[in-house]
């Protein structure tokens, strides 16, 4: 029998903050690492080299466009926990940033770019666990579930990174071998994590 967890709502929107500062805090440890960092990433720089905007407007018109996505498809996946994820996260960038090493030796960058996929993921399932809203890019990735359903997170997730991968790569963005590991992998880790969770702490009932 399966163990329930009732969380309240101050407790779900803690959790979901904290695992956005690590979400951040992985993308932070993979940029250090000088490796690429995530597909969607990759789409924000492209944007802002061929619109010639800033990497933070670029991001917000993407992230504002997933948002949108997601509140025709079905509204009620978008909550003040999708525009908390956006400062959040990057608080967790900042944070990092500030003392992570630059221009790191070879091993320094390899550790950096295991541990930023690491973080990066446990980040990413840590704040769908508690179900009080999703990240933007998770509302977009939940929008297209209702579409094609399919219980897959995985799937969806390789297809969202590929597309994401494939026109940040058309316009000029930078692709490296993290990126091509969190396109292959980053779904299925983000499921673990969460079956790990599940399995700790009981299921957590949507609001």
């Amino acid at each position: 029998m399966e163990k329930k967890n009732d969380m309240s709502m101050v407790i779900r929107y803690v959790w979901f903050t904290v695992s956005c500062i690590i979400l951040g805090a992985g993308i932070a440890l993979c940029d250090h690492a000088m490796f690429g960092t995530d597909s969607f990433s990759v789409f924000v720089k492209g944007l802002s080299i061929t619109a010639h905007i800033s990497m933070s407007l670029s991001n917000a018109l993407l992230c504002g466009a997933q948002i949108l996505f997601a509140w025709f498809m079905d509204r009620k996946d978008v909550t003040w926990a999708t525009v908390i994820s956006l400062f959040a996260s990057s608080l967790g960038i900042w944070l990092f940033d500030s003392f992570l090493p630059v221009n790191g030796s070879m091993t320094v960058r390899v550790v950096l770019l295991a541990i930023g996929i690491v973080v990066y993921t446990f980040g990413v399932a840590m704040s769908q666990y508690p179900k009080c809203g999703y990240t933007t890019y998770d509302c977009f990735i939940f929008s297209l579930q209702r579409i094609f359903h399919t219980e897959h997170y995985h799937t969806l997730r390789w297809a969202a990174d590929g597309g994401n991968l494939l026109m940040g790569w058309l316009l000029g963005g930078r692709v490296g071998i993290c990126t091509i590991l969190l396109l292959i992998g980053a779904g299925k880790m983000v499921e673990i994590w969460l079956r790990g969770a599940q399995a700790k702490f009981g299921l957590v009932e949507y609001i």
